[in-house]
């Protein structure tokens, strides 16, 4: 039989692991402001290379978004994981019926 103690210290550790995988949202943030910040200081220096520079921008935008959605990802994993990794033992199972199993009436 599950303990208040292990279900309670399972919850919390799902939450502080799908909380700690977002902070690299912050770090794809930032990367995005440096990205732009040097697409300006690049066309103030040199306006002919706008085209090229705008086009490698854009790229590390991407880069920089796509880590970002991978956090997520790896958050909602985390989180999810938690939530169905634990099975109800024997003595918990009537907190769980068994519609599955259910001759169709």
């Amino acid at each position: 039989m599950k303990s208040i103690f292990f279900s309670s210290v399972t919850t919390t550790g799902k939450y502080i692991g799908a909380g700690l995988a977002t902070i690299g949202c912050a770090g794809a943030g930032a990367g995005i402001g440096i990205v732009f910040g040097a697409l300006v200081l690049g066309i103030s220096r040199n306006p002919l290379q706008e085209p090229k520079l705008f086009q490698l921008t854009l790229l590390g935008f991407a880069l920089c978004e796509a880590m970002g959605l991978l956090y997520k990802i790896m958050a909602f994993l985390w989180f999810t994981f938690y939530l169905f990794s634990f099975s109800p033992t024997s003595d918990d199972t009537s907190q769980f019926p068994d519609v599955l199993h259910q001759d169709p009436a």
